[in-house]
């Protein structure tokens, strides 16, 4: 691991999280445990030594720990540390930050539903979402999709031919903007 070499708690903390792919390995580890092929397969373009190195260092930090699950998975998944986890507001402020710079994917860009989902979250404003909605909502792109409850703060999602357009999704409690910012 690199170092910034600065008693700084910024410049420590990057140099934990600082290096490239980390940060959206551990976006991907905020939506829970996953297995190492299914982080690589949700990182296109990562390397697998960079993958596994990355884990290691994350592991090594005490952000991410390695599970092996009970049969009839009998797989090793890898998850967020209570540590790891910490990261979880800073990454929210890195996507609300970032949504100035996501305006339209170019024909190069991976897009998937997933990504988007903690984005999303981050956008919401809780306290403007009725306590008794309880709806589904579905994020689809393309072929890949997410699903997240309305009390979990995930606002209805309509993909586009050409855009991403947010919506209030119907309600029995209430006919709100249900927070989204």
């Amino acid at each position: 691991m690199r170092s910034y070499q600065q008693f700084c708690p910024a410049a420590r903390a990057l140099d934990v999280v600082g290096e490239r792919w980390t940060l959206l390995i551990v976006r991907d580890l905020l939506l829970g445990p996953k297995r190492y092929t299914d982080l690589q397969a949700g990182l296109p373009g990562i390397g697998p030594n960079v993958l596994a190195d990355r884990l290691r260092s994350l592991e090594g930090a005490g952000l991410v720990r390695k599970r092996r699950l009970p049969p009839p998975a009998a797989s090793t998944v890898y998850e967020l540390t209570e540590l790891g986890a910490g990261l979880r507001p800073a990454l929210e402020e890195l996507f609300r930050w970032g949504l100035h710079f996501a305006a339209t994917p170019s024909a190069a860009d991976a897009v998937k539903a997933s990504w988007w989902l903690p984005a999303i979250r981050a956008a919401i404003r809780p306290e403007s979402v009725p306590a008794d909605v309880d709806d589904t909502y579905e994020l689809r792109i393309g072929d890949d999709a997410t699903r997240s409850v309305a009390g979990l703060l995930a606002p209805k999602l309509v993909a586009q031919p050409e855009a991403l357009v947010v919506s209030a999704a119907p309600s029995p409690a209430a006919n709100s903007d249900h927070g989204v910012v």
